[in-house]
């Protein structure tokens, strides 16, 4: 039975957030800014608050930081997944507002427009006296940004990022400028 393969690949980064530090930088009656418009800016560009990483076979160079230079092929669709360091106990991590700041060749970026995307695929979850009982299935929520890669090229992005508690609680929003980088 012959087999059709795709003519693309899914390259996923994981965005991991050390958010304990984050606040950790604000003081009494300056905290994160409340205004997506207005983010609060991170000292040493995310140096040491951000953490990028994707599969080895993509990677250039900057595994683990905060700024990722990847092997994608054109028409390679790349998607960003946000994760607090404390994800679950304590806060949660959404990219808000994902935009290009400046490329190395501007008419012709090296990504598409990013867009935002949430789906709710069912997810397993382990049942009491695991492992066990097994698990379970229950509904899960994904959601990422993604484009698509159009040339080889750099770019300098700005990533605005809402940080929430765990219940919901609206923490505030700061703002990151990766460079990416797309390679062959």
């Amino acid at each position: 039975m012959s087999q059709i393969l795709s003519s693309y690949n899914i390259v996923d980064v994981l965005t991991a957030f050390d958010v304990e530090k984050i606040l950790g930088y604000q003081r009494p009656g300056n905290q994160l800014s409340q205004d997506p418009k207005k983010p609060t800016l991170l000292p040493s560009n995310g140096y040491d608050e951000v953490y990028m990483i994707t599969t080895d076979r993509n990677v250039i160079a900057g595994q683990a930081g905060s700024n990722l230079s990847m092997r994608v092929e054109v028409n390679d669709v790349v998607r960003w997944r946000t994760i607090s360091l404390t994800d679950v106990a304590d806060y949660k991590c959404f990219i808000h507002t994902f935009k290009i700041l400046g490329t190395t060749t501007p008419d012709d970026p090296p990504l598409s427009t990013p867009k935002f995307e949430h789906t709710h695929p069912s997810e397993p979850d382990p049942a009491p006296g695991w492992p066990n009982n097994g698990v379970k299935e229950r509904p899960g929520s994904d959601f990422y940004w993604h484009a698509t890669a159009q040339r080889p090229g750099t770019a300098t992005y700005t990533f605005v990022v809402a940080v929430y508690q765990h219940r919901g609680e609206l923490v505030g929003y700061f703002q990151w400028d990766p460079s990416i980088t797309i390679r062959y």
